[in-house]
């Protein structure tokens, strides 16, 4: 019994860590893309300041569907693409590493 709960126990963990991982990533995208000078210059706003149209997209795209479309749906109908690892990746390498290569 105590090993079916230990292993219970981490299962439920590493779920609950690599959807947090999957959250992370998203959000990542988003912000690179749609909110930090990655976005087209149609979405208004200078580097690191969301245009009024990115705001709006951000609205009808992810907030107003809410619960109603699945979150893969609802991400890809933002970005406009398929979500990429990219922007997390850049996050996670430090400038002066990505600069040597």
């Amino acid at each position: 019994m105590r090993m079916c709960c230990f292993l219970f126990v981490h299962v439920c963990l590493f779920a609950v860590c690599a959807l947090l991982v999957a959250c992370e990533v998203a959000a990542y995208d988003c912000y690179q893309s749609a909110f930090a000078g990655g976005a087209a210059p149609s979405w208004g706003g200078a580097q690191g300041c969301p245009g009024a149209s990115a705001g709006e997209r951000f609205r009808r795209s992810i907030l107003e569907p809410a619960a109603t479309v699945a979150g893969a749906d609802m991400l890809r109908a933002f970005l406009g693409r398929e979500p990429s690892l990219d922007a997390f990746v850049a996050a996670l390498v430090p400038k002066k590493l990505a600069a040597a290569k």
